[in-house]
């Protein structure tokens, strides 16, 4: 057993990110990006509470950031399509 305590990882959560989202950010990133990116594992940024997401969408490389962690959840949830 270790004793570093590895943190859990984060996952991008749609229902909570258009609880806590200022309504400019949804409207920026779009509900059919925010269903892409929905179930993703974040990543955490050294040195910050701030969190990323990497992902490829409509042929296109994209980091988004800030990913704050209360748009987050740490159950892993399937996409039903």
């Amino acid at each position: 057993m270790s004793l570093i305590d590895t943190p859990q990882p984060l996952y991008f959560d749609k229902h909570k990110f258009k609880q806590n989202a200022p309504v400019y950010v949804q409207r920026l990133l779009g509900e059919e990006l925010v269903n892409h990116i929905d179930g993703m594992e974040v990543n955490k940024e050294e040195n910050t509470a701030l969190y990323n997401l990497q992902c490829e969408f409509n042929g296109e490389q994209l980091e988004l950031y800030p990913i704050y962690k209360s748009y987050c959840t740490d159950v892993k949830q399937g996409k039903l399509f």
